[in-house]
């Protein structure tokens, strides 16, 4: 699962139908870094995706900037700089 939205304010919609919808913490988290990415002329792109660490297998739904490195994320589990996206199997 990849998908691509374009503002943070799509990201807190997509979420609030599901069963785990977004803390205020992650919120201003995410509106601080739409801001960052506005000030610094980067797309404010965001890719939501389904993650798996290869090496300790941790899998995560992630939110990251699309200009990010999608394949060296880091694991929430590990630390380790390890994430990528999950292949559809």
């Amino acid at each position: 699962m990849n998908i691509q939205l374009s503002n943070v304010d799509e990201i807190i919609a997509m979420f609030k139908e599901t069963v785990n919808p977004l803390s205020p913490h992650i919120i201003a988290d995410l509106d601080q870094l739409q801001t960052e990415l506005i000030e610094a002329e980067i797309s404010t792109d965001f890719n939501v995706l389904i993650g798996k660490c290869r090496i300790c297998g941790n899998e995560q739904i992630t939110i990251i900037p699309s200009v990010a490195d999608l394949d060296n994320m880091e694991c929430g589990n590990c630390h380790n700089m390890t994430l990528q996206e999950k292949d559809n199997d």
